[in-house]
């Protein structure tokens, strides 16, 4: 996460390169959610404090946080890959007026498996107000889902069929194993 416009604010580009300044206008201009993403982040990153904005060069930002136990400030690059990855998804999950559609690709990845049960949590509560795709071959993720919510990609005859699961056909599979355990045992499909 290296430097961006102060001014770049008004979405939250698909690399996250702008994440500075989007989360310091979050911070003055929807504190209610800025607050339910640094909260987010401190329950998967316990040391985590606050974000420090502030102008680095002129018109510039960058990504800078303080530990939650002294004063120091820290640069983006002193963060695990997953712990950024999540300040992302955070940030993109949680912001007060998400795209009318959002895609996304293998979220899980780099992720505790404390910060997938979360990562779920936000995905769902944003599908409830906007179209949420998301790709995973994550068995932990899963099982945070219900079979009406997963659509399975399928390869027959050269095509790739897109598949909703039967929750009927699931209901005996479902009193002894979790939908990621039937993942594993390549019961919903999707095959490599």
């Amino acid at each position: 996460m290296g430097l961006c416009n102060i001014v770049d604010t008004s979405v939250l580009h698909s690399d996250a390169a702008n994440l500075a300044a989007f989360l310091w206008r979050l911070e003055w201009s929807h504190p209610d959610h800025y607050a339910q993403i640094v909260e987010a982040i401190r329950q998967v990153a316990p040391f985590f404090g606050s974000f420090v904005h502030q102008e680095v060069s002129p018109g510039q930002t960058q990504l800078l946080w303080k530990d939650r136990h002294c004063d120091l400030i820290y640069y983006a690059h002193q963060l695990s890959d997953g712990t950024l990855r999540f300040i992302c998804l955070a940030a993109l999950l949680l912001q007060p007026t998400p795209p009318a559609t959002l895609i996304i690709d293998e979220p899980e990845l780099g992720l505790h498996p404390f910060a997938i049960k979360l990562l779920a949590s936000m995905l769902l509560e944003c599908a409830a107000h906007t179209q949420l795709i998301v790709s995973t071959q994550s068995s932990q993720l899963l099982d945070e889902l219900t079979p009406e919510q997963i659509i399975v990609a399928n390869h027959r005859d050269g095509e790739t069929l897109l598949e909703r699961l039967d929750p009927e056909r699931l209901r005996e599979w479902l009193t002894e194993y979790t939908l990621g355990q039937l993942w594993e045992k390549n019961e919903l499909g999707g095959s490599p």
